[in-house]
Order: structure tokens, then sequence, then C-alpha cells
């Protein structure tokens, strides 16, 4: 794959997290604020054991209707406060056929 097409990808990818968080906060406003609250709870939780997006938003439900995409949103607020940060490494995913997602660690906020 080339730069550009991965740079388009990325691009597609925020447009979609965009997308599903507006909604998010059109269905349940402040939810973007709980779920980023909730995702600082399990890191607070794991102390320097890594984990997935996927894995910390197991406890947490989304609103009826409201597409997963969102998470991106939650994740980048979640590192933005410092409640999450990201390892450098990957793991598979459940959710997405194995294919390999960004481990994150308990920020300095968390």
């Amino acid at each position: 794959m080339t730069r550009s097409a991965l740079d388009t990808s990325r691009v597609r990818g925020d447009a979609g997290a965009d997308r599903a968080a507006s909604k998010a906060e059109r269905t349940q406003p402040g939810w973007i604020d709980r779920a980023a609250e909730a995702v600082r709870g399990f890191a607070s939780e794991q102390g320097p054991l890594s984990f997935t997006i996927e894995e910390a938003r197991e406890g947490f439900q989304a609103p009826e209707g409201v597409d997963l995409r969102a998470w991106g949103n939650v994740t980048r607020r979640a590192i933005r406060l410092g409640y999450i940060e990201p390892t450098g490494d990957y793991a598979p995913a459940a959710s997405s056929n194995n294919s390999p997602k960004r481990l994150y660690r308990r920020g300095y906020a968390a």
C-alpha cells in the first residue's frame, strides 16, 4: 500500500469516526465524555498492563444506534486528556477478524 493510500484511508477513517461521534452526541449528549471517563477508569485498573480499546469498551455500552466508530473520538479524547497513551505495539482484535489493533497503557492522568 502506498503512503498516499494510507493517508487517504486515515482521513476517511477519521471522517467516519467524526460522523459517528456527532450522531452519538445527538443521541445521547455527553456520551463521548462519559465514554472517555470509562476508559480512564478501565486504564487506572490495568496498572502496567497494556490493552486494546476493544477491551476497554467491553463494560461500557454505547447508546442504541451508535456506531462503534464513535470510539475513535473517545480514544483521541482519552489520549489528549492523558488517560491513556499508545505503547507503539499492536495485538489482534476479535472485533476485526484478528487484524492488529493499537495497544495502550494507563496515562499520567488515569
